[in-house]
């Protein structure tokens, strides 16, 4: 860290300084998570590109910062949404956002997105230690380092079933298999590997899973 610190022309000093006004967006953040899975009314695909945005904030902070806001005072008017179905969503975060809007027409949502919701630092925001704060962040590390979140989060947000999107030939597939032995709902395994829409066959067996959740 004081090597990258030197790279940069900084110091601890000034990157806490930095930390701290970023510690106030990332708990807002963490509200419109709430605002997905707790409070039922901000969709899966706000959740998804609010949290995956927090890794650079969109390179400015105090514009995403004042954006979240509007969106936050919009979400909070919405009457809470009725889906039967809970979805969670693990693994790289998807290139396309299509993916739930169609989750979303079968009568499901999706109310965690794993990675994404890493992306915020949601598990540190009140930790005043940088390092240990990026120590915290789970998605560098091995499947075994992400599990207990997961395992966490799935009980928390009482979801009905998982949806695992690799990209192809990525390495992160192998792991499907130890979240199978581990993970208490059933799974889908999804691969993607170039933009575009849902292709037919996913869609189907996106819809078939859904059907089959109790």
């Amino acid at each position: 860290m004081e090597k990258l610190c030197l790279a940069f022309d900084t110091n601890f000093e000034q990157a806490n300084y930095i930390k701290k006004q970023l510690d106030s967006i990332r708990k807002r953040l963490v509200y419109i998570d709430e605002l997905t899975w707790k409070h039922n009314k901000a969709t899966g695909f706000e959740n998804h590109i609010w949290q995956v945005s927090s890794s650079d904030f969109n390179g400015d902070y105090v514009t995403f910062g004042r954006q979240l806001e509007e969106e936050i005072s919009s979400i909070e008017k919405r009457e809470p949404k009725t889906e039967s179905k809970r979805i969670g969503y693990i693994g790289v975060p998807p290139i396309n956002g299509e993916i739930y809007e169609f989750i979303e027409s079968l009568d499901a949502r999706v109310v965690y997105n794993e990675v994404q919701r890493q992306f915020t630092m949601a598990d540190s925001v009140d930790i005043e230690d940088i390092v240990e704060e990026y120590r915290r962040f789970t998605y560098p590390y091995n499947i075994r380092c992400r599990l207990e979140d997961i395992i966490d989060q799935v009980k928390k947000r009482k979801i009905d079933g998982i949806i695992h999107y690799t990209q192809a030939f990525c390495f992160r597939g192998i792991e499907d298999i130890i979240l199978r032995n581990e993970l208490d709902v059933p799974i889908l395994t999804l691969e993607g590997d170039r933009p575009g829409a849902i292709d037919s066959r996913s869609k189907l067996r996106i819809e078939s899973f859904i059907d089959m959740l109790t």
